[in-house]
């Protein structure tokens, strides 16, 4: 009876479980390949039920009951989860996993999947920068790109970015890459020249709203198809394009905010402090108590201005961008317009641009088509003079003497200050009263046509123009202080044009053999020529509310120039790929330029790369945990054109004057040489893609560029020649490291998707070789009062007096010798390397939430190891010797008594003791910095919620440089990127809320 129960109970289990479950029935699609073959699918929840998809992609599967989801996964493409619950028949299109599939530019019209890629490739979607309130593509580069440095020069709006990819590439020439928008390459640096420190970044000009995406090359395999100017990397800008059958698209972006000055570390004296510290420096410096009193009476305290408050602003951000693309059978098209407005933190200053686009393309046959990208924008940039002038706000915020008002009893600007500071420079009524404006105008084409031989081979040509013309404005009203300048005011007008003219033709091949060799191929002529043409005149003493050259009574001489220079290029690329597990690519370029001397005016540049994905090989496939797979190597050689365009020519100074007529005569100054060539690098590099247990994907780097044939300074006999040197190609140097990124998948269903990733670039760079001048043998150095030009150790190498505090006995500053003894003597002491203004290592943390449609992205930033020299501290941490400006709350905690410790030396009247002047570590702090760069919460309204004439909308919040952790004590730890810092405009803080709408 026992055994019949047992029985009884086992079938009615049996047929429980039977009655529990139901049948799923399915298809499964890859986006634009077709069926899915042999894909994973999964009950969610139950990862022991599931089957894989037939020939057809189609699958029949038994699951419980109260199964709700399925989890089907393919490799190469993203998990989808999607619900059975009330169907018993599914139909899923699973979209390519971005990190194996994703479509990459390499150039010359070449996409590549990075399944494909032998080369070192980063690519960001242009939708990152657009999501930023900043005004040019470089500054929202920061922390998007691994082995990419973008650090910001200024705070200034619209100003340039110092771009720096796997190291600094030279050491007199430029170590920026080049930019290539829609395969023509762009004018970039500044487009004025009056006043380096507010100069308009030619980069402001291309509105990110309008960007599809960045792709920065970074290895030889990647970048020498650029040759002669690929050796500091290449960032191809892709814009927005229309689909051709694609029903009409708008799109309507805004952002509103706020920014305002991040801390800067400095608490300024008010006037009792500042009081009671010149009583004491001047007594301290001879004077009687008496005398002193009697010129600092407690009366000049009853003033106490804070002309940090008067320098700073809250300034507002406000942009808008309207876009429509689409298209027909035959035609697609992106227009857009934008606007883009942002106020300085700093008094009187900011940028506005207004831009157009409009991407054309068309069809015009089954053999030809052809199209047109064309952009315009002006942009209009008021800034302030800056780094030290005495019209500079941030310089007067922080060294004016607080005893004196902003302005008189009759409510006019103050231009008497007690002790003349800063010759009287009231840098609040001159900002209001001077005009300091720089503006320009872009236009930039690139038409091309296209003709389909047949399936395989592909001619076309390509012509590119960019044009900008740039005009900036300076002028000082009479009635104002001289400040250096004219009595009676000035007058400057400058305006610069520059454009580039490029064509490109190539014939292109590609062709599957046996459906396991793919060839691909690329033949071509490239030329470009550049012109550029300045001009400037100022005059002075102008009449009263007048403003122009022409009313001036002392018109100054005119200044102008014209500089060309032009590129002639044979370029051509071979890839080759079989079974979808070997890839091997090569590139041969030969360029000429005007630039170089006549005996070298061609080069030759080359690469090789290779690349296998191990993943795909049969002994793998039981190696479930591995999604995929690659090794990568590459080598080749690139140069660096960027060594000014007439350095190889001898010069004339046309500006002398013989017999009453013009003369010329060779400046013995500046000779050229017409050996002159190239610098050139050699770079390889070697890289793993890979992804597994469907959640971790990511990639790591080794890579080493020599670069040599470097521009440098050789001495001459002054005898021989009436020059001191020539330059020549002489010196080298080498940067190497490590890059890696990883990318987790902390979870991915239907509602709630978080992920984090992590960036990390270490770069080393060394000089290996100079110039031997001395004939001693050994390479000579160049020792500056702050950094060290040597062999053996990398550009920015600081050279300093070690500083070793003060003297308890007396308050006199001391130092570490050479031998780490403590001496009092500066100049025994002597210089000594302390280290560098590179960092060690750079990177950046990301975490990204969704839950129904609500969005949380979190980046931060950080960056480790460099030295910061901050010479702003040595005029406002004096020690008396610039007590005639406004001091730090540091200065405070000086030695005043035998015994006393401290890290500040006596105060005394126009000190001379040393401890304040250049060229000490007192000044170095550790540059080291975790800053917060953005943080945005977003939401999507669902799109059931929104009416036919709506596509979507979002509504987001962010804020950029909210938080930063650094143990610098200047201003801002990432603007000082060349390694010093002196009253730079400060990064600010910005907070912005926007709205995405699609229709």
């Amino acid at each position: 009876m026992k055994h019949f129960s047992l029985m009884l109970a086992m079938v009615l289990c049996v047929m429980s479980t039977t009655l529990a479950q139901r049948t799923i029935t399915g298809t499964v699609m890859l986006q634009d390949e077709g069926e899915a073959i042999g894909a994973s699918v999964l009950v969610e929840g139950n990862e022991t039920v599931g089957t894989v998809t037939e020939f057809d992609g189609s699958f029949t599967l038994e699951v419980p009951d109260d199964a709700k989801a399925l989890v089907i996964s393919y490799t190469g493409f993203e998990n989808t989860v999607v619900s059975i619950e009330g169907t018993n028949t599914v139909e899923v299109t699973m979209a390519p996993n971005n990190v194996l599939t994703e479509v990459v530019v390499v150039g010359y019209g070449a996409v590549r999947s990075k399944a494909e890629l032998t080369g070192a490739v980063t690519r960001v979607d242009g939708g990152k920068i657009n999501e930023l309130p900043v005004s040019s593509l470089d500054q929202g580069l920061q922390g998007l790109a691994t082995g990419v440095l973008s650090t910001g020069g200024s705070g200034q709006p619209g100003s340039p970015s110092t771009i720096r990819i796997r190291g600094i590439g030279s050491i007199n020439a430029s170590s920026s890459p080049l930019y290539v928008v829609d395969g023509v390459p762009i004018i970039v640096g500044t487009t004025t020249t009056i006043d380096a420190d507010r100069a308009l970044n030619a980069l402001a000009s291309i509105s990110p709203a309008d960007i599809e995406s960045i792709t920065v090359l970074k290895d030889a395999a990647a970048t020498s198809i650029y040759g002669a100017r690929g050796s500091n990397g290449v960032i191809l800008v892709t814009t927005k394009s229309g689909k051709k059958g694609e029903k009409t698209q708008f799109n309507l972006s805004t952002q509103y905010g706020i920014s305002k000055k991040t801390n800067d570390n400095f608490r300024m004296l008010n006037s009792q402090e500042y009081l009671e510290l010149r009583r004491e420096a001047e007594v301290n410096a001879g004077r009687s108590v008496e005398d002193v009193m009697l010129e600092f009476p407690d009366s000049l305290a009853d003033t106490d201005t804070d002309w940090r408050d008067e320098a700073f602003q809250t300034g507002l951000t406000k942009s808008i961008d309207l876009s429509a693309r689409g298209g027909s059978e035959k035609t697609s098209f992106f227009v857009s317009g934008g606007y883009f407005d942002q106020e300085g933190i700093l008094l009187r200053t900011g940028l506005k641009r207004y831009s157009g686009r409009a991407n054309i393309d068309h069809q015009m046959s089954d053999k030809i088509s052809f199209g047109v990208n064309l952009s315009t924008s002006f942009t209009d940039q008021a800034g302030r003079a800056g780094e030290g002038s005495f019209m500079d706000p941030v310089t007067g915020a922080y060294l004016l003497i607080p005893f004196d008002p902003v302005k008189n009893e009759d409510d006019s600007y103050n231009y008497n200050f007690i002790y003349e500071t800063l010759a009287n420079a009231n840098f609040v009524g001159i900002a209001n009263a001077v005009t300091q404006e720089s503006q320009s105008f872009r236009f930039t084409n690139s038409n091309y046509v296209q003709y389909d031989i047949n399936d395989d081979w592909t001619v076309k040509t390509i012509l590119g123009i960019d044009w900008s013309n740039g005009r900036e404005d300076e002028t000082y009203p009479s009635g104002l202080p001289e400040v250096g300048r004219y009595p009676d005011g000035y007058v400057i007008r400058s305006t610069a044009r520059e454009y580039n003219i490029s064509n490109t033709n190539t014939i292109n091949y590609s062709h599957t053999f046996k459906e396991k060799h793919s060839v691909s191929g690329l033949l071509g002529f490239e030329v470009l020529k550049n012109d550029y043409d300045y001009f400037s005149g100022t005059g002075s003493t102008l009449p009263k509310n007048l403003t122009v050259i022409g009313v001036t009574a002392v018109p100054q001489d005119p200044f102008g120039s014209k500089e060309e220079f032009s590129f002639m290029s044979i370029l051509s690329r071979l890839n080759y790929g079989f079974a979808g597990k070997y890839n091997a690519s090569a590139s041969f370029r030969r360029d000429a330029s005007s630039r170089f001397g006549k005996n070298n005016r061609w080069a030759n540049f080359w690469s090789l790369g290779a690349g296998w994905t191990i993943s795909a090989e049969d002994f793998m496939k039981d190696v479930g945990a591995i999604d995929f797979l690659k090794l990568r190597a590459s080598i080749g050689t690139t140069g660096n054109a960027e060594i000014g365009n007439y350095t190889s020519k001898v010069k004339y100074d046309a500006s002398g004057s013989y017999n009453n007529q013009n003369a010329s005569y060779p400046d013995v100054a500046d000779l050229g040489s017409e050996d002159l060539t190239w610098e050139s690098n050699l770079n390889w590099n070697v890289g793993f893609d890979f992804a597994f247990l469907k959640r971790f994907n990511g990639n790591i780097e080794y890579y080493n560029r020599k670069t040599f044939d470097l521009l440098y300074d050789q001495q001459l006999s002054r005898a021989a020649s009436g020059a001191t040197s020539i330059q020549g190609n002489i010196a080298e140097m080498v940067n190497k490291g490590v890059e890696a990124e990883l990318n987790i998948d902390i979870f991915n269903k239907k509602d709630f998707r978080w992920t984090i990733g992590a960036t990390v670039a270490a770069n080393k760079n060394e000089i290996t070789r100079l110039v031997d001048n001395d004939g001693d043998g050994e390479d000579d150095q160049i020792d500056g009062r702050t950094f060290t030009t040597r062999t053996g150790e990398a550009i920015g190498t600081f050279y300093l007096i070690e500083w070793a505090g003060v003297h308890p006995a007396d308050g006199t500053p001391l130092y570490y010798d050479q031998n780490g003894n403590v001496t009092g003597d500066r100049e025994a002491a002597g210089q000594k390397i302390v280290g560098t203004s590179n960092p060690k290592a750079f990177g950046n943390f990301t975490t990204n939430f969704s839950y129904k449609g609500v969005g949380l992205d979190v980046m931060f930033f950080y960056n480790y190891g460099n030295k910061i020299v901050d010479n702003t501290r040595r005029y406002i941490e004096s020690d008396g010797a610039f007590l005639i400006y406004n001091q730090t709350a540091n200065q405070l905690d000086r030695w005043q008594e035998p015994g006393d410790v401290t890290a500040v030396p006596q105060i005394i009247f126009q000190n001379g003791t040393g401890g304040n002047e250049w060229g000490s570590t007192r000044w170095m702090y550790d540059g080291s910095y975790l800053r917060l760069r953005n943080v945005r919460l977003s939401y999507s309204v669902p799109t059931e919620k929104i009416n036919k004439y709506v596509r979507s909308i979002q509504v987001f919040a962010q804020a950029q440089n909210l938080l930063t952790f650094s143990r610098y004590k200047g201003f801002d730890p990432e603007f000082a990127a060349g390694g010093t810092s002196f009253f730079r405009y400060p990064i600010g803080k910005t907070v912005t809320f926007g709205m995405n709408v699609g229709f």
